[in-house]
């Protein structure tokens, strides 16, 4: 597990991450979603890390998505906006 997500949305998203991720570029993640109708989900995404800051013990990364799945792009828009995420 690399860490939490802070904020999601259609475009991107935030982590609070245990550790820096390698330098930034493009990585395959598999994001755990608690949807509201459906239960816990499992989302690949692929996403290009735009940006880390670290915070102490842990860093806060932004990441862009760049290949997600249309169906899942709803999946995860319905959960942000369900838990107000997004």
């Amino acid at each position: 597990m690399i860490g939490y997500l802070g904020d999601i949305a259609t475009g991107g998203m935030m982590l609070h991450a245990h550790r820096e991720l390698p330098p930034p570029g493009n990585r395959l993640l598999t994001i755990h979603l608690p949807h509201p109708d459906k239960g816990l989900l499992a989302i690949d995404a692929g996403v290009r890390i735009a940006w880390q800051r670290p915070d102490g013990v842990q860093s806060r990364i932004g990441c862009e998505f760049v290949a997600l799945d249309p169906a899942d792009r709803l999946l995860l828009l319905q959960t942000a906006r369900s838990y107000g995420l997004a």
